[in-house]
């Protein structure tokens, strides 16, 4: 039924059915998984993310020591008003900083995956031209269905890898 209603839309918009042959689709995670220049991306990424990781570790140890500060002084019958104080601040710092590190880390992978894109076009362009291909999708969001022979990704995986060495 979904191919008739296809048909008759290529019809009404004045676009023959070859025409829908020539789409291809490039699967941009696999493009980031597999090709070197996605891998190193990736590397970066987790490199990052470990940095960022152990910051943030850094600073919940520190937020332990002081619980346990509050605690003994606490036990103690000490004035703990001063700690809890301080514990508020550094819990709210440590918020801050765990959401701060994780937009860092979306930005910067959207940076790198903006950057892969531009490095794989001409690969891209090279796949799409000797396939005589009209039109590339690499937005899995506006994809319902790509059939095997239109996904282009291992072709531009190696492209791109030819042109990293």
């Amino acid at each position: 039924m979904k191919g008739i209603a296809a048909m008759v839309l290529a019809v009404l918009l004045g676009v023959s059915a070859s025409a829908w042959a020539q789409t291809g689709f490039v699967n941009v995670q696999k493009l980031i998984l597999e090709s070197k220049e996605g891998k190193k991306a990736t590397q970066l990424i987790q490199e990052e993310r470990q940095k960022k990781e152990k910051e943030v570790l850094a600073k919940k140890a520190e937020l332990d020591a002081l619980k346990e500060a509050i605690a003994k002084a606490s036990a103690e019958k000490k004035d703990i008003t001063a700690l809890v104080k301080d514990y508020a601040e550094k819990e709210k710092e440590l918020k801050r900083q765990a959401e701060d590190a994780d937009l860092d880390l979306k930005m910067r992978d959207k940076e790198l995956t903006d950057a892969l894109l531009k490095k794989a076009g001409p690969a891209l362009a090279k796949i799409a031209k000797d396939k005589k291909l009209d039109l590339v999708i690499t937005n899995p969001a506006v994809v319902g269905y790509v059939a095997p022979e239109a996904d282009i990704t291992d072709a531009v995986v190696k492209e791109l890898d030819k042109s990293a060495k």
